[in-house]
Order: structure tokens, then sequence, then C-alpha cells
């Protein structure tokens, strides 16, 4: 649409740099950890490293999705290995799972 003038702008996730389009990014995105209301590090009050997440039962999102990506990216840069106990197609869902503490979520 951009490209063929039927827009001006279009807010995108992520996107590869394509010739005859400018990418300028707004915000950069955080990944947060999901723990049920009762888990120890609901307390913390500075929150979790990801160092912590290395060979913790988690509950993720597909491997197709930006949340996932940039979460697996993350583990690689940090040598963290979660173990992967489901992979949900939504963030609802992943929600769900982690109440009912089957796993840690981000």
């Amino acid at each position: 649409a951009l490209l063929s003038e039927h827009a001006d702008v279009a807010v995108l996730t992520e996107v590869e740099p394509r010739k005859g389009l400018h990418l300028q990014a707004l915000s950069e995105s955080r990944i947060c950890a999901l723990v049920p209301e009762g888990h120890p590090w609901a307390q913390k009050p500075k929150g979790v490293q990801i160092k912590e997440l290395d060979q913790v039962i988690m509950v993720l999102r597909e491997p197709s999705s930006i949340t996932r990506r940039t979460f697996d990216e993350a583990c690689v840069q940090a040598k963290v290995n979660p173990r992967v106990l489901l992979e949900l197609d939504s963030r609802e869902a992943v929600t769900e799972a982690v109440a009912a503490e089957l796993g840690g979520g981000v």
C-alpha cells in the first residue's frame, strides 16, 4: 500500500529493509516474564533476569511469533536454555497456562 501510494504511513512490528521505503523505529518492545501470582518471583522488586530462566519450565508462543523469536534470540545471547513445555498460538492462551501453573511465560 505504501509503494502504490494507497497509504501514507504503516506501523509494523517487524519488517525487512526494502528499496523505496524508509524505516523509522518508534519504540523498542520489552518482554516481561510471566509467573503465577503466588510464585516467589512475583515478589522480586527488580524483576527476573534472563539468566534465571535457564532450565525453567516455560509455556511460550509458537516459534513464528515475534514475541517468541525475540525471546529465543535473547536466550541465545544470554546462553539460557528454558525447558519449553507448551507452545501456544496466543498471548491469552499463554496467560491462562501460566495462571494454571503449567510453567513460566513471556
